[in-house]
């Protein structure tokens, strides 16, 4: 193995690629390289290019590590040692403070670990189908402001901000009112009544509206 692990806990949660990519990064970061490339990563682990980066993006989103990706590079700050891998000098595309999709789901994940929940627990206030949500935030290169706001908001114990021209949530559930709800059905009832209406007619050739109307089960 490249580097030591720092806890029992943390070389059990993950699988044999992890483990293996994991201490690379580690190993990285302790001697003050640059974060080796998939490439690299795959032919030291026996593992494909795209294998070695999804699980570098396993790894943010489970809070082990973060990740500043630029156009070109990437730094990796291995958590719970607080060490990074060196910044490359050509890197550019994004500024050093920039927030990654998988940094905001990594401090989801962390902060819900702390407070005894799981992640989409945690973030049910965020999106109605949290599993999904935080699937897709994982893979934004660059969150809007709102959403990391209100990621931010989640966090703090705050109140989250409004989407822009959402329909106001809470715990995670759209509010409908009753009268809305029931203009709705009613709705949909015309339009099927209606729709029975226009079928029995070029069935029968039968105009006569009433009658249909009559006859229409209940």
């Amino acid at each position: 193995m490249p580097a030591s692990l720092s806890s029992s806990d943390t070389r059990q949660a993950m699988n044999t690629a992890q483990l293996a990519v994991y201490g690379m990064l580690v190993g990285a970061a302790q001697r003050g390289d640059e974060c080796p490339s998939n490439a690299a990563l795959a032919e030291r682990t026996n593992i494909s290019p795209s294998y070695a980066h999804q699980i570098i993006y396993d790894l943010a989103a489970k809070g082990w590590i973060t990740l500043e990706a630029g156009t070109n590079a990437r730094v990796v700050t291995i958590v719970d040692r607080g060490i990074s891998t060196l910044r490359p000098a050509n890197m550019h595309g994004r500024a050093a403070d920039a927030i990654t999709g998988a940094q905001l789901v990594a401090e989801i994940r962390a902060e819900a670990s702390r407070r005894g929940l799981e992640a989409e627990q945690f973030a049910a206030p965020l999106n109605t189908s949290p599993r999904r949500y935080l699937e897709a935030l994982r893979w934004r290169g660059r969150p809007g402001a709102t959403t990391i706001a209100r990621v931010r908001a989640l966090i703090a114990g705050e109140p989250l901000p409004e989407l822009p021209g959402a329909t106001p949530v809470t715990g995670g559930i759209a509010v409908e009112s009753l009268a809305t709800r029931i203009e709705r059905d009613q709705a949909r009832l015309r339009e099927r009544r209606e729709a029975w209406l226009v079928a029995e007619q070029q069935r029968y050739r039968l105009p006569r509206r009433a009658r249909l109307i009559d006859e229409m089960p209940a």
